[in-house]
């Protein structure tokens, strides 16, 4: 069936989310795979550089696909937990600069500009955060500001240019929030996104309050990748970040590392560090004071990249499985006894299901095309 157009106002700007494409058919196979009260959202790229948007109920497991405008060759898939614990979903496009908020089925309900100005200057967002009065903090990697979108659409910036490096931008990737402050990785990158980190990587506090007043925090291993992560039932201010020492382009520098920040200490821990683990962790996932799963991508070749379980509290590996021949594997949650793994091979591509004991396969859902990152449904966690 094909969904009206519709608009939105979001910072004082209207923008029209277009036709969207939406099917409920099933040619690559339902979301029975999936236990009951899970489903899940998975942003996808094309083959063509473009995205889609396929979304499995989590009471029903009818799937659904979402194509349309709003779509970016190169999103990331957020899902934010309101003050009312109502979850929220945003896909940031990093390539065209917006942030579209999506409903449980994947359709764009409004798409906001994350440019500081109507002449299309590139902002390049990255991440997104929520405050508890609904105001959208959005971090650019082009711009050298935090951007607060308010409810009432009203727009403001909090100023990072103070943490710059010679080029003048910081290169702010991830956003949280923790009580009255919002925290967010630079990652300092020097001339450019091809080039290794000249100057260190840091983590810097912004207060939610105006005049927004900003503090440098911890210095970072290099080149911080991804959102920042909190473990469940972890004090307010412990804070996850994974560092890649490097564009994976150029040859490495020494120091990838999973670390552990005390936000109000500025303490850093390395948790699970390049030597350990034989590469640099992409995308990781904590669910309690034991219980961790990280994939690791090594710094040769393709990058090949492999799954391993941790112990968050002492970084010792539980197991680790074989190396897949490219850079395949891309984002990992678990649920219960399940992970949930995102695998790229481009002559299958799925969402694969294992055990968490020992990673061994329980089943794989079939994506269309390459999934990017995923949210799970059904529960109140944010992602």
């Amino acid at each position: 069936m094909s969904l009206p157009r519709r608009s939105a106002v979001f910072g004082g700007t209207l923008f029209v989310s277009g036709v969207l494409s939406c099917s409920v058919s099933t040619p690559v196979g339902d979301g029975s795979v999936f236990p009951a009260g899970i489903g899940v959202m998975i942003v996808e790229s094309t083959y063509d550089g473009q995205s889609i948007v396929e979304a499995v109920d989590s009471s029903t497991h009818v799937r659904a696909l979402q194509t349309g405008v709003g779509y970016d060759a190169d999103p990331h898939l957020r899902k934010l937990l309101g003050a009312d614990g109502r979850a929220r979903y945003f896909l940031v496009g990093s390539t065209n600069g917006t942030v579209s908020e999506l409903d449980a089925h994947g359709v764009v309900m409004q798409v906001i500009s994350a440019r500081d100005d109507a002449k299309g200057t590139a902002s390049n967002p990255q991440d997104v955060a929520l405050m508890s009065d609904g105001t959208l903090l959005v971090t650019r990697g082009k711009l050298s500001s935090l951007l607060f979108l308010h409810p009432d659409g009203a727009r403001e910036t909090a100023d990072l240019a103070s943490f710059a490096d010679p080029d003048g931008n910081p290169d702010a990737d991830a956003v949280t929030i923790v009580g009255e402050s919002a925290f967010v990785t630079l990652r300092r990158l020097g001339d450019g996104f091809d080039i290794l980190p000249a100057f260190p990587s840091i983590l810097v506090a912004v207060d939610l309050a105006k005049p927004h007043a900003t503090r440098k925090i911890a210095e970072l291993p290099p080149d911080p990748f991804g959102p920042i992560r909190k473990r469940p039932g972890g004090p307010d201010g412990e804070l996850w970040i994974t560092s890649i020492a490097g564009p994976i382009s150029t040859p490495p520098t020494h120091g990838a590392a999973l670390v552990r920040v005390d936000a109000s200490t500025g303490a850093v821990v390395r948790v699970l560090d390049e030597a350990n683990v034989h590469g640099f962790v992409d995308a990781f996932d904590l669910r309690s004071e034991h219980e961790g799963y990280a994939i690791v991508a090594s710094f040769e070749g393709a990058n090949p990249t492999h799954l391993v379980a941790f112990d968050p509290a002492t970084g010792v590996l539980r197991w680790s499985l074989a190396p897949r021949a490219e850079y395949v594997l891309w984002d990992v949650q678990a649920r219960g006894d399940l992970l949930f793994v995102t695998d790229r091979t481009k002559e299958t591509p799925n969402l694969a299901l294992l055990r968490t004991s020992d990673g061994a396969p329980v089943a794989q859902f079939a994506t269309r095309t390459l999934p990017i990152d995923f949210v799970l449904l059904g529960d109140s966690q944010s992602r």
